[in-house]
């Protein structure tokens, strides 16, 4: 059964990555070698599904390389217990130290490592591989979500943040209030981090749910997915302006400042490019804000999981929300969609079988 489904999921993967490349190679030109690459993955993944379906994987040479890699789950001894932990402090000095950001595939890969410790490499693979898979091809499409060739909408959106907040935008009563232009603060280069905060910790938090070998893990899962692909829609048939290009066009007349431009020279963490530098970026996929949807998707599995004390992790969804306003990223309607969509995601995973 578990190999049906990952053969079902594995499938979808394969398929999004041939869309996604596909995509990528008609709708923007210069992103054509990319698209063409993301293609050929997805079509070489197909291959080998056709390939396992015919049996041809079914060689004695094949099962007995096969049975080397089963998963032999056994409790860790404390020596290894010892040598992760330590791994995992003198990472994390690493990158506080050089100030580096993982890639999503990077995480899979020290995922990879963890699981090879406790003995589920098989196991893990199977689970968080289609997931990676689609959420890259999810990140391909949506950079090129904003060629399709619908209009960029600039007005509706300020004219729907005017109107909540009485003719006034939230990013610039913030920013006249904390934000001294040529003077980079503290918390200007917290609210930096923090706004980049959406995703690793999602993965993190997926990560102890796997670990923890339940059934949220799965679920937190698919509202992820259902969540990314459901914003991708939206970017493609509703472009979103972000405040900060907003105001570079005109219809913002006040002084608006994009801070982490500002900033990000001398603030921005390093990131060490791998495949997934292949996944472009969009510029007008502000509505709904995923910066916003991630962290609010780990809230709610938290207080499912532990009921009033998951109410210590919505600090992370609300001061990511804070710091994407703050700095000129997001409306807070932007981050109020994200909450819905989020919210709407986790409804509809948990209540299928």
């Amino acid at each position: 059964m578990v190999k049906g489904k990952f053969r079902l999921v594995g499938g979808l993967a394969a398929l999004s990555l041939v869309l996604s490349g596909l995509i990528t190679y008609y709708v923007n030109p210069q992103w054509q070698d990319t698209g063409f690459f993301i293609s050929g993955l997805g079509l070489f993944s197909i291959l080998l599904f056709v390939l396992d379906y015919y049996g041809l994987f079914s060689h004695p040479l094949v099962k007995k390389i096969d049975n080397i890699f089963k998963d032999r789950e056994t409790a860790l001894d404390d020596v290894t217990k010892i040598g992760l932990t330590a791994y995992l402090v003198a990472l994390l000095y690493v990158l506080v130290r050089y100030n580096l950001r993982i890639m999503p595939d990077q995480i899979i890969l020290l995922g990879v490592f963890a699981a090879a410790l406790m003995g589920r490499t098989r196991k893990f693979l199977s689970d968080w591989l289609p997931f990676t898979v689609l959420i890259f091809a999810y990140d391909s499409m949506r950079g090129v979500s904003d060629n399709i060739g619908f209009p960029i909408n600039y007005q509706p959106l300020i004219n729907l943040e005017r109107f909540f907040f009485l003719g006034n935008l939230p990013t610039i009563e913030l920013q006249k209030i904390f934000y001294t232009p040529g003077l980079t603060q503290w918390y200007d280069v917290i609210a930096m981090n923090v706004y980049f905060l959406h995703f690793t910790p999602a993965v993190l938090f997926a990560a102890f749910l796997w670990a923890s070998k339940g059934k949220d893990f799965t679920k937190f899962r698919d509202s992820m997915l259902l969540v990314s692909y459901a914003a991708l829609v939206t970017f493609m048939l509703f472009p979103a302006s972000p405040p900060w290009m907003a105001h570079d066009m005109g219809f913002i007349k006040e002084d608006l400042y994009r801070i982490r431009l500002e900033i990000e020279t001398d603030y921005l963490p390093t990131t060490i490019n791998t495949i997934y530098y292949l996944a472009t970026s969009n510029t007008v996929a502000a509505m709904p804000s995923l910066h916003a949807a991630y962290p609010w998707l780990v809230f709610l599995y938290a207080r499912k999981r532990w009921g009033v004390k998951g109410y210590a992790f919505i600090p992370l969804p609300l001061s990511i929300g804070l710091a994407a306003v703050y700095l000129g990223e997001h409306y807070v309607i932007d981050i109020c969609a994200g909450f819905i969509y989020a919210t709407a995601a986790h409804y509809f995973s948990n209540r299928l079988k």
